[in-house]
Parts: structure tokens; C-alpha cells; sequence
């Protein structure tokens, strides 16, 4: 039986289904587990040493410790600052989204805006949590920008 990710994913997914449901990380892991077709997660656990072994190793090693970002991070961080700037800018309502969209470049923001050196060594689950954190502000000033550029015309 193959596993539909790696052990550290799920690991991560059952994180993330603990906080959305509030139940206990226990049982979530357990709910991820029986999904993955174990009866439980020691069990899901047991049947694949070597890569609950190199899920250890990548929690250890889940630090950012310099930029620019590795190419797998980036892409990861690009594909979530994306997603969060299309929720953001669907919250603010912008007066002109096209106009904000060709203002957006998730790239620059992720390679020179959301991260810096004198943050570093930085968790990388929480360097992530940061463009939720943040990239709202930075939508909103492309949003003002658009709408200046409109009104000018």
C-alpha cells in the first residue's frame, strides 16, 4: 500500500485538521491515518520506518536558514502568497481587481518583500503563516494603486 504523500505531509495535514476542527492532534492524526487506510496512525507509522525516520529529519531540518529560498520552497511560497492574494483580494473588494491583479508579482514579494536576512533562521511553517499575516497590507497598496492609475485616465 502506497501512501498518498509522505509521513511529514500528513503529518502537517492532521496539523492543519486540528486547528480547523479543534480536536486534539491525536485524533487527528488517527483521522488522516484511517484515510490513508491504517487503523491508526502508530500503525501508519509502523509500516513505514524509513520515512516517519526522514519525516524526523525534515521537521529538524524545517528551518529557513538562508535566502534566497531554496527552488522547492519558492515554489511553495509563490503558490501560497497567489492563493492568499486572490482570498485577499476578494475580501477588500477592490474597485479594480484586474488592474490590481496586473500590479501583483508573487515573486518579488516573496524574493524581496515578505522575508530578510536579520529574520533569519526563521521556521519555515511560520515564515509561511507570515504572507497571511501580512500580504494584506500589500494588497490593499496595489488596490490604491490601481485606482490611481484609473482616475488618471
Amino acid at each position: 500500500m502506497r501512501l498518498s504523500a509522505p509521513i511529514y505531509r500528513l503529518r502537517r495535514q492532521a496539523k492543519l485538521l486540528a486547528r480547523k476542527a479543534g480536536i486534539p492532534l491525536n485524533q487527528a492524526l488517527d483521522r488522516v491515518a484511517k484515510d490513508e487506510g491504517f487503523q491508526s496512525w502508530s500503525l501508519l507509522v509502523a509500516r513505514y520506518p524509513a520515512q516517519n525516520a526522514a519525516a524526523k529529519n525534515h521537521a529538524r531540518s524545517s528551518k529557513i536558514m538562508a535566502l534566497p529560498l531554496e527552488k522547492s520552497d519558492r515554489a511553495e511560497f509563490v503558490k501560497t502568497a497567489n492563493r492568499v492574494f486572490e482570498a485577499v483580494l476578494d475580501r477588500i473588494e477592490a474597485q479594480n481587481p484586474e488592474a490590481t491583479r496586473t500590479l501583483w508579482n508573487a515573486e518579488h514579494y516573496v524574493d524581496k518583500l515578505l522575508l530578510s536576512d536579520d529574520m533569519l533562521p526563521i521556521d519555515r511553517a511560520y515564515a509561511l503563516s507570515l504572507i497571511d499575516a501580512f500580504l494584506v497590507h500589500h494588497v490593499v497598496a496595489l488596490a490604491v494603486q490601481a485606482d490611481e492609475q484609473a482616475a488618471k485616465r
